[in-house]
């Protein structure tokens, strides 16, 4: 029933749960390129003038510096005519990023790939043996404030050339905004997260607010809001209900992901004329019966759902209850940001403490939903890459990622 459509099959696909297939995890991966990506930039002359924010250059933005005898970067440097230049070349790299790993981008698990991303540009000779590199981190804890006093404090007093994060979106947003304003040319901030909308528009010109953010990911809510709008389209719908969990995914983006959903959803649904009812689950609680009852009943045959897997399953049995299931008259999806299943290796319609019948029942329940996932590499350089940075982690860091 579900066929993929053109303008999105690279990025997104959609299929039965029951031909259900695992999403690794593309973090790592986009972080790699993100750190070959900003040393390639740093490196690049400079045609044009990116000043957003006229203000004397301090010394210590250049990344190679002269000094003599004790003095280093930072210092004023006064030498006679016939007195012999040393060079000190240092990268400042400024990485912002929770501790706790409850978050998937966190310090924990992203430094070990920082060391393999380290280990491939020097690999590749991007930069030469000469320059050093240095990784400066600081926890935000996903928090706004945290996030924003972290780039001043890496800009001030660490003098970085470059941040790498936020990953979290809420506090993405004040440091990729103050990105532009940070020394002469502003900072560049990369990224492999900032799904919502804002963080894919327009970044030509200083007054656009994210100027100075680059976004490794491929993936953003907006392409998930028009894989939903073209299938729509496809089959000639055009009215839906659309249940939300607020802080579903919270490991993938931070707070309030599921509502950052919403919210990118709604702006594009409304743009194409595609009608939408929004429907809370946290208030729902455990009764998604009448709530079912209430927000599709006969007025609706199309729910789109992006909840944690325990909310989305309870959804099923309830829908299977009301015999949405067997009837043929409605279609669910389910739109999955980051699989947790890899972790478990059980289907989403198992939970190990219920009982078999219920089990049973969520089973039959999922063949009447489909699920939105992000397409995961497929190559042989992705997996080595994978492989090799959970070495390295089980090695240097005591961390052990789950099989999958």
């Amino acid at each position: 029933m579900c066929e993929r459509i053109p303008i999105q099959q690279q990025l997104i696909s959609c299929h039965w749960v029951r031909k259900w297939k695992f999403v690794e995890n593309l973090i790592a991966w986009r972080l790699v390129v993100a750190c070959i990506m900003l040393v390639v930039i740093l490196h690049q002359p400079s045609p044009i003038s990116a000043t957003c924010r006229k203000q004397d250059v301090n010394s210590c933005e250049a990344i190679c510096v002269p000094v003599t005898g004790g003095t280093t970067w930072g210092e004023n440097i006064t030498t006679a005519v016939d007195t012999p230049l040393e060079w000190r070349c240092e990268l400042r790299i400024i990485v912002i990023m929770p501790i706790n790993t409850s978050i998937e981008a966190s310090l924990p698990r992203v430094h070990p790939v920082l060391m393999k991303a380290e280990e491939e540009i020097r690999a590749r000779q991007i930069i030469p043996p000469s320059v050093a590199i240095r990784w400066i981190f600081y926890d935000d804890q996903c928090d706004q404030a945290r996030a924003t006093v972290s780039a001043m404090d890496g800009t001030g007093r660490d003098c970085g050339h470059v941040i790498l994060g936020p990953t979290c979106d809420y506090a993405l947003a004040p440091v990729a905004r103050i990105g532009r304003f940070i020394y002469n040319d502003g900072i560049p901030v990369i990224t492999g997260a900032g799904y919502t909308f804002d963080f894919v528009q327009n970044k030509t010109r200083c007054e656009d607010e994210f100027f100075m953010l680059i976004r490794t990911g491929w993936l953003s809510f907006k392409r998930i809001a028009y894989f939903m709008i073209d299938l729509l389209k496809h089959y000639k719908w055009n009215r839906v209900v659309y249940f939300y969990e607020r802080n579903s995914y919270h490991n993938v983006a931070g707070p309030n992901t599921g509502h950052l959903v919403l919210s990118t959803m709604a702006e594009f649904f409304r743009r194409e004329n595609i009608t939408y009812l929004p429907f809370s689950t946290d208030s729902a609680r455990s009764n998604f019966t009448e709530s079912l009852k209430e927000k599709v009943g006969f007025s609706h045959s199309i729910v789109i759902m992006c909840a944690s897997p325990a909310t989305i399953r309870e959804i099923m049995l309830a829908a299977a209850e009301l015999n949405m299931v067997d009837s043929g008259e409605y279609v669910f999806f389910n739109i999955e940001i980051f699989s947790s299943m890899a972790a478990t290796k059980k289907p989403p319609w198992f939970v190990k403490n219920d009982t078999d019948e219920r089990n049973q029942k969520a089973k039959n329940a999922y063949t009447a939903l489909l699920q939105v996932v992000a397409r995961q590499p497929e190559d042989e350089e992705y997996r080595r890459f994978s492989e090799e940075v959970k070495q390295l982690t089980k090695a240097n860091f005591n961390y052990t990622y789950a099989e999958d």
